[in-house]
């Protein structure tokens, strides 16, 4: 048990117990009086810059492009100087936050990637800096043959209301 709980990302193989993969569509359910629904249902058909695409929402059930699981994620989690990930960690507190040891290609694709983060903040109507940085929110969908790093966790993040 304690392997279990120490190890436990090793035995998942979905981002979200409650969704599944049918073919090139992910289905995620949420509660119906969950608030992030509405999100999802005004993101519907758009195509929004650095989300993943959201074909169709009933009732609770959410149809979206499938987006590859944060355990087939190409290394972006916990990788040393990996843009994506630098990027993800950055958001909300611009270029001059990314590490100086970038190529300049990694710093071309982390840039254009905060571009994304703010673009994705500004429709789900938070302030980049409040948008949940873990990793698994974020992965990896095949546009027109490459692919692309996108939020599929829509869900609004919010301040630490924890006094200080």
């Amino acid at each position: 048990m304690k392997l279990l709980l120490e190890n436990w990302r090793e035995y998942l193989n979905e981002f979200n117990p409650t969704g599944k993969q049918e073919g090139e569509v992910y289905i995620k359910s949420l509660p119906l009086d969950n608030p992030d629904l509405e999100v999802y249902k005004r993101a519907v058909g758009q195509d929004i810059r650095g989300i993943a695409k959201v074909f169709d929402v009933e009732g609770g059930e959410i149809k979206m492009e499938y987006v590859v699981p944060y355990s087939n994620s190409k290394g972006l989690y916990n990788v040393d100087n990996d843009a994506r990930y630098e990027a993800i960690q950055c958001a909300g507190h611009g270029e001059e936050c990314l590490s100086h040891e970038l190529s300049d290609e990694q710093y071309d694709t982390a840039t254009e990637f905060l571009t994304d983060l703010n673009s994705a903040a500004d429709f789900v109507g938070i302030e980049p800096e409040f948008l949940d940085t873990n990793p698994a929110n974020y992965g990896f969908a095949n546009r027109n043959g490459r692919d692309e790093l996108v939020l599929f966790d829509l869900g609004r993040g919010e301040p630490d209301e924890t006094p200080t």
